[in-house]
């Protein structure tokens, strides 16, 4: 049966207000928070091109990113219990929901009946009557009225066709006829539908994410990175093969970092904290590190790994800071070719990135990754601190110099004459602006643009 006014209904699902000392007050149907009648949150008014309402549900996670729900409501009750099933999905798959997010429902109403109002409020299609009780009934009375009025208007005709002339029967054929059109006009469907609510733009799942500064550490995809496989390099003492796991748990808010991650080695070896650069390098699939990043950022570490000197190139080199060499890491038990990026934190405190670069200009970028998380989310660096990137390198470029950092490996010349070494330096160049031309820093924005 359909009610005519469904939201009266639906309030017996949500919170009535508290106490003067914040105590939860119960009603009738055990349930306690805010105002059975207050108004509905997290719901986004949008107005249809022929001047209908419709609305939209939207949650913010704890990361600052905005959701909404993948559909338009016709009822603001509607839209109500998707805002609730996107902030409980949010809190159970997700980074949970933004600090200070209100409810619509009470938090013990059952999945099954948030389910059941969200189905309801995107099918309701308004009041056809007046006065209350169902939708249903009241159509039937309606129907059950507007014959009598027919009836007794044919009857009325009937009567005085029996004393009036001839001439005037077509006449009064036409007004029955047109008294019979307004009758079916009465019965039909209001054009208040669901149909008409949806707008000219479609719904989206994901708003985009507000304006971030390009220099700031990005947010990583959080959860979905849980249960990827990884690889490195063997953590046992004389094993020279990968060591390999799987990524554990997540961390949203972690001081000094951030976000982090929890990865476990071989079955038995826990290693907490990674942040997600740290964790990016040892992911065991390319695909995955590719999903990962930015468009930007995998076309440039692709792109620079298919250079000679990718270290020396116009193309990291725009992003280097003018000093004569790398700085910022050590080599690993004193051998060549094998990095370790470390940095003093502003308490004097020393930290290193999880993992060995074969080349320089990657455990340089690595430094600087350490310092701008420092620098975001912990007490900064140590004054005094060379850096080896300038300030407001994008870190989508970082991220991409630190990808092909950790996996380049220089090209072996046999036999190359001095002509044959020019020919190469010449077709490096080459193939080094033309990255600079498809990957370009975008000074205005701050920001990698791909060429269109």
């Amino acid at each position: 049966m359909q009610l005519r006014y469904p939201e009266y209904q639906v309030a017996n699902y949500r919170r009535i207000e508290r106490d003067d000392k914040e105590n939860d007050v119960e009603n009738e149907h055990g349930f306690a928070g805010v105002s059975r009648y207050a108004p509905f949150v997290g719901v986004e008014d949008l107005v249809h091109e022929d001047g209908t309402d419709c609305y939209q549900a939207r949650v913010r996670d704890s990361a600052g990113r905005e959701h909404h729900f993948a559909f338009h409501f016709p009822t603001r009750w509607g839209a109500a219990a998707a805002h609730d099933l996107l902030a409980r999905r949010l809190e159970y798959y997700g980074p949970r929901c933004a600090a200070g997010t209100t409810r619509n429902f009470a938090s013990d109403v059952s999945w099954d009946r948030l389910v059941g109002v969200l189905i309801a409020g995107a099918a309701w299609t308004g009041p056809s009557g007046s006065g209350e009780g169902p939708v249903e009934g009241a159509t039937k009375k309606g129907e059950k009225s507007g014959a009598k009025r027919a009836a007794a208007g044919r009857k009325r005709k009937a009567d005085a066709a029996e004393d009036a002339p001839e001439e005037e029967e077509e006449e009064g054929e036409e007004e029955e006829e047109e008294e019979e059109a307004s009758s079916s006009s009465e019965e039909e469907p209001s054009p208040y539908n669901g149909k008409r609510q949806m707008p000219a733009k479609f719904a989206r799942k994901v708003a985009p994410l507000p304006p971030r500064n390009p220099r700031q550490p990005a947010h990583s995809p959080c959860m979905r990175l849980v249960g990827l496989a990884v690889e490195k390099e063997s953590i046992w003492e004389g094993d020279d093969g990968p060591t390999r796991g799987v990524v554990t748990g997540f961390h949203e808010s972690v001081p000094h970092w951030g976000e982090t991650f929890d990865v476990l080695l071989d079955e038995n070896h826990l290693d907490a904290g990674l942040t997600f650069e740290e964790l990016l390098l040892i992911l065991a699939n390319d695909s995955d590190k590719e999903r990962s990043v930015s468009d930007e950022t995998w076309a440039l570490a692709m792109g620079l790994l298919r250079l000679d000197d990718p270290g020396s190139s116009l193309v990291v080199r725009q992003f280097h800071q003018l000093y004569p060499r790398y700085s910022g890491f050590d080599r690993v038990d004193g051998k060549e070719g094998k990095y370790e990026a470390k940095i003093l934190d502003k308490k004097g405190r020393l930290h290193h990135f999880a993992y060995h670069f074969p080349t320089r200009w990657g455990a340089a970028a690595a430094h600087e990754i350490l310092a701008r998380r420092l620098e975001f989310h912990g007490p900064g660096v140590i004054r005094g601190t060379l850096r080896n990137f300038k300030p407001d390198a994008p870190w989508d470029a970082l991220v991409g110099v630190l990808i092909a950092g950790a996996k380049w490996r220089p090209r072996v010349r046999s036999n190359a004459t001095g002509d044959d070494r020019g020919e190469s330096d010449a077709a490096d160049k080459k193939r080094s602006e033309t990255l600079m031309s498809f990957i370009k820093w975008d000074h205005k924005s701050g920001r990698l643009r791909l060429a269109a």
